[in-house]
């Protein structure tokens, strides 16, 4: 499942606008969500931030790729790459595994 969700996980994952009491429920509810539907996100790999306001004022990390533990048992090395900004306010996201298991080489 890849999506944006609108919301962080963590403080840490938006920049520049102010937190409050409900917005602390707001991620506690929605890693109360993670928990529930048994999926993990994937590990974002180069950036902090994908979502940026135009002025760059404010900044999250709000979209994911979610996984189930059977996909990370047979992708062990999958990460998340954010590329830079080009048009949109979003950096675009590129799934990679690192390494390969292509079977019985021959020499």
């Amino acid at each position: 499942m890849v999506d944006d969700f609108n919301s962080i996980r963590f403080l840490g994952q938006r920049r520049g606008q102010c937190c409050n009491v409900d917005y602390s429920r707001k991620v506690w509810s929605f890693n109360k969500f993670f928990k529930e539907i048994e999926l993990v996100d994937i590990l974002l790999v180069g950036r902090k931030f994908i979502w940026y306001k135009q002025n760059g004022t404010v900044k999250s990390r709000i979209d994911r790729v979610l996984i189930s533990t059977n996909w990370i048992l047979k992708w062990l090395d999958c990460k998340k790459y954010a590329l830079g900004r080009l048009v949109s306010d979003y950096c675009a996201l590129i799934m990679k595994v690192t390494s390969i298991d292509w079977g019985f080489k021959t020499v």
